[in-house]
């Protein structure tokens, strides 16, 4: 598939295609155009957690989706810039939804997103740093199970004061050995979303390897936040914003890493430490 960032569309894509959805999303303007409404109602069902439809503002960055010449593809600009295609309509979707995201994460003004997942256990906040296929779903899939409330298997979203709030999107959860996910709503595991900020109490930097055993150890509150800051969204864009939320983690919370092997290793700790 063909990606050019950075790209000046040509002639015939300056003017703005006729249908428009605008929405805030953590207090990010977007405004998504399209040739076609079906384009925007797929969109519109799968926007992210949090969005809300808005009037037009001129401060909102701008995504078009195109349709080409050939009929049979798309392509996609945002701000006039060439993001993706041609190619078909699934591809380029492909490439839009975890930009869209990742915009939001990067930008939104009151919240740093960390690439974690987040539970409440046994009246605990524990956050899972760590990037995708590093295992925080599944984890965080069994922890529920075990009777944690859900607030995230994929960002923290953190406040200045570093409370983690509810992203309660529904669990993406693979196959062993596939990378293809399939979107599950915590109710269908047993679980419960949090709806309220909490605390973090235990931050866990938890790398899966099989057949591994879980022996954490402690971390120091400056390695951790260093740590962290590597899965942290807005690390570049808003540095500062980001680091005193971090900070705040890390000043009120346990902090341990190790290799863990089945999640149950992990489950058994936190059941040790956080007596329910």
């Amino acid at each position: 598939m063909k990606s050019i960032n950075h790209v000046r569309p040509r002639a015939e894509h300056v003017a703005a295609p006729p249908r428009r959805l605008c929405i805030t999303a953590h207090g990010v303007p977007i405004e998504i155009c399209a040739s076609e409404a079906s384009i925007l109602k797929r969109i519109e069902s799968g926007l992210p957690v949090g969005s809300r439809r808005i009037r037009r503002t001129r401060d909102a960055a701008s995504y078009a989706f195109w349709k080409h010449p050939s009929q049979a593809l798309y392509g996609l600009t945002i701000d006039c810039a060439w993001l993706a295609g041609p190619a078909p309509l699934d591809d380029v979707l492909a490439v839009f939804e975890p930009h869209l995201i990742m915009r939001i994460a990067e930008r939104a003004p009151h919240h740093t997103f960390v690439h974690a997942g987040v539970v409440r256990f046994h009246g605990r906040g524990i956050m899972l740093p760590g990037y995708s296929f590093a295992g925080k779903t599944t984890l965080v899939a069994e922890l529920v199970r075990a009777g944690a409330l859900y607030y995230s298997d994929e960002y923290a979203l953190l406040d200045r004061d570093g409370f983690a709030h509810p992203y309660p999107r529904p669990l993406q959860m693979r196959k062993p050995g596939e990378r293809t996910q399939t979107s599950i709503p915590v109710g269908e595991i047993g679980g419960v979303a949090g709806s309220e900020p909490i605390a973090i109490d235990l931050v866990a930097f938890c790398t899966y390897k099989k057949g591994g055993r879980f022996r954490p150890r402690t971390v120091t509150p400056g390695r951790a936040a260093l740590e962290m800051l590597q899965y942290t969204m807005s690390a570049r864009h808003a540095p500062e914003a980001a680091l005193g939320a971090l900070q705040r983690v890390v000043t009120g919370a346990a902090l341990i890493k190790g290799t863990r092997g089945e999640t149950s290793q992990v489950i058994d700790f936190l059941a040790k430490r956080f007596p329910a």
